[in-house]
């Protein structure tokens, strides 16, 4: 077993792994392995925080921690991180393997002075490592359907204490458009 940086060599692996894991999930674009490729070569890739996990010289999990931001209610931009796409091959799947990839990047982003993580997930999953609804810190998509599902990881006290806005989602383009309505009334 080992967690090492992804390289290019891995990369149609890796995409192919992300779709299999993704068969029978419950939430679910059906674009998960998309993902990667759309982010690599782009500002918001980052190298050190694209980990995979390998058995036996296989890849069987991987996670992406990429660069957004949060566009606040006074137009500040605050930098933190997405992490998406977690997928454990379904055959390695309830052994722990997703676990050690979230804890590793996420001790690794801090290191790094990431002060806060966000992803879009299933709650009952992720509260087990300290993430907990975005809501809950006024931060919110302009995707209805992503924000029932956006949680939030403090890596550093009160990172997002007093912090209220959007988050940027590179796939909505428009997810900072003025046009979006937090779900309290307030514009961003």
């Amino acid at each position: 077993m080992s967690i090492r940086i992804e390289n290019k060599n891995d990369f149609d692996t890796i995409e192919s792994m992300i779709k299999k894991s993704f068969i029978n999930a419950v939430y679910t674009d059906d674009d998960e392995q998309n993902v990667p490729r759309d982010i690599r070569g782009t500002d918001a890739y980052i190298k050190e925080l694209s980990l995979i996990y390998e058995e036996d010289g296989k890849i069987v999990g991987y996670i992406m921690f990429s660069k957004t931001y949060i566009l606040t209610y006074e137009d500040k931009k605050i930098e933190t991180i997405l992490a998406e796409p977690l997928a454990v091959d379904i055959d390695y799947q309830s052994n722990g393997i997703g676990s050690k990839l979230i804890n590793s990047g996420l001790s690794i982003a801090k290191k790094m002075g990431y002060k806060s993580c966000f992803l879009i997930g299933d709650i009952n999953y992720y509260k087990r490592f300290n993430f907990i609804e975005a809501g809950n810190f006024s931060i919110y998509t302009s995707d209805e359907h992503s924000d029932e599902h956006l949680l939030a990881r403090e890596l550093e006290m009160d990172a997002l204490k007093d912090i209220k806005g959007c988050l940027h989602l590179y796939w909505a383009e428009d997810s900072l458009s003025n046009n979006f309505k937090s779900p309290h009334g307030n514009d961003v």
